[in-house]
């Protein structure tokens, strides 16, 4: 990772598997030395711009924020992704009172919901458990395995004849060897002339006679029935599979709203200080995160392969507020809203993005997926767990690896993932070098109908 150089990968890695991808993003934010690949600001100069958009009335503000996410996606092609929401209600207001309510009834049907899940995913285990049974009685069948066949036989049918199985004559020391001696059979011929089973008493032989042919005939007609409940079980699994599928994306606006509502503690506390949230009315203030990325440079890395180096990131704060009427101070949505949307750019090499940017949007993509789990007792599965969650090892360089890495300092050189200015890479939506007119605020004001200044 020479080329990521000045940039602290470890010391990014750390926090972002220690604290979490965003405290990653803060420190970032609070060291952003003049150079570094993830800031691409020169002289310091600050990453973040704000717009913000008020109305009397409700609508402008809001198509701001949804004219901002779609000129990011189809006019300047960054895939978005939203990372973060949460919504509160003024305290003490009929619309705080409603959202209570709406909680608490989500959390009730959570409840009922997340008991049938847990049956559904008990049904699936189950059936899955009969698969690979069945399955692998069918391969017996299938490679000839005759002593696994004389295994199932014995397990599955002849020990149902109670006293009369060959497991029960041996156990009760009637015929003491009768089921070893029906293991070594090979055909009916072991019990004839020299037949190596011929000293066998005539009543054991005759019921060895007896067995061997409900084996054989089980063997005609069983690896049909087999093929048969494998279809069946295959058929049950997938009602069920789908049935959960269904449950969990159903189950999915309940878990959303219960988290929006938890929100960010901090976030919402600090929020509530608005000047635009007054006592009394029917106000709500709602923050969404959303990540923004695109590649902005590829390099051969050392297998030969064309790998992206370098991303331009471009993160929105959003925070909607929707203020109760003067008229009717209880009735929500009645008065004006604003629409405040704070922009950040960062130009970063794959692997920063890898540690504190992606880790963001696969949180929130499998949060429904990570509470289902967590609530059935079931071990995380390694593709949904969070950040934090993962193993972190400190990189620690050998002299020689650091010798070597300050040398390519030095000289201006590294591995695929060396750029001499990395911030020569940014898109430059927010303006060039953050002055003058910016591209997405000149494009944002035509698209919603503001006056254009310059």
């Amino acid at each position: 990772m020479h080329g990521c150089y000045p940039a602290n990968i470890d010391k990014i890695r750390e926090i972002a598997r220690t604290e979490g991808p965003g405290a990653a993003q803060e420190w970032i934010d609070e060291n952003q030395p003049s150079g570094e690949p993830y800031v691409g600001a020169t002289h310091d100069e600050p990453h973040n711009r704000l717009i913000k958009v008020s109305d009397a009335t409700q609508g402008l503000p809001v198509d701001t924020y949804l004219a901002t996410v779609d000129l990011l996606d189809t006019q300047f092609g960054y895939e978005v992704s939203k990372v973060g929401e949460w919504l509160h209600a003024n305290p003490g207001s009929q619309l705080h009172h409603e959202m209570e309510q709406r909680r608490q009834q989500a959390e009730q049907q959570i409840g009922r919901t997340l008991a049938n899940l847990e049956e559904l995913y008990e049904k699936k285990e189950l059936l899955e458990h009969d698969e690979r049974m069945l399955e692998e009685k069918l391969e017996h069948f299938e490679d000839r395995k005759e002593e696994a066949l004389k295994g199932d036989f014995v397990d599955e049918v002849d020990q149902h004849t109670g006293r009369a199985s060959i497991l029960q004559m041996t156990a009760n020391d009637i015929f003491p060897s009768i089921t070893a001696d029906f293991y070594s059979m090979e055909s009916l011929d072991d019990l004839k002339g020299d037949g190596h089973l011929s000293d066998l008493p005539e009543q054991e032989k005759a019921i060895l006679r007896k067995k061997w042919k409900l084996y054989e005939q089980w063997k005609d007609r069983y690896a049909d029935a087999i093929e048969d409940k494998v279809r069946e079980v295959k058929r049950r699994l997938k009602s069920v599979e789908t049935s959960i599928e269904q449950t969990e994306n159903w189950i999915k606006p309940y878990v959303q709203t219960i988290q929006q509502m938890e929100g960010d503690p901090e976030a919402k506390v600090s929020e509530m200080s608005d000047p635009y949230m007054m006592e009394g009315y029917s106000s709500s203030v709602r923050g969404i995160k959303v990540i923004c990325h695109k590649p902005v440079r590829e390099a051969e890395n050392d297998e030969g392969e064309d790998v992206v180096t370098h991303r331009d990131v471009v993160i929105l704060d959003a925070t909607h507020i929707s203020l109760g009427g003067s008229e009717q101070p209880q009735s929500p949505g009645q008065g004006g809203e604003v629409m405040k949307i704070n922009f950040k750019e960062y130009v970063v090499c794959e692997h920063v993005f890898q540690e504190v940017f992606q880790p963001q949007i696969d949180e929130r993509k499998n949060e429904v997926k990570r509470y289902i789990t967590e609530y059935v007792g079931d071990d995380i599965a390694p593709d949904i767990q969070k950040h934090t969650d993962k193993e972190y090892t400190p990189y620690d360089p050998s002299f020689l690896d650091e010798l070597q890495r300050r040398l390519l300092f030095w000289a201006g050189k590294g591995d695929a993932y060396y750029h001499v200015d990395p911030s020569d890479l940014r898109e430059g939506l927010l303006g060039p070098k953050f002055g003058g007119s910016a591209a997405l605020y000149i494009s944002l004001k035509y698209d919603v109908g503001l006056y254009v200044m310059k």
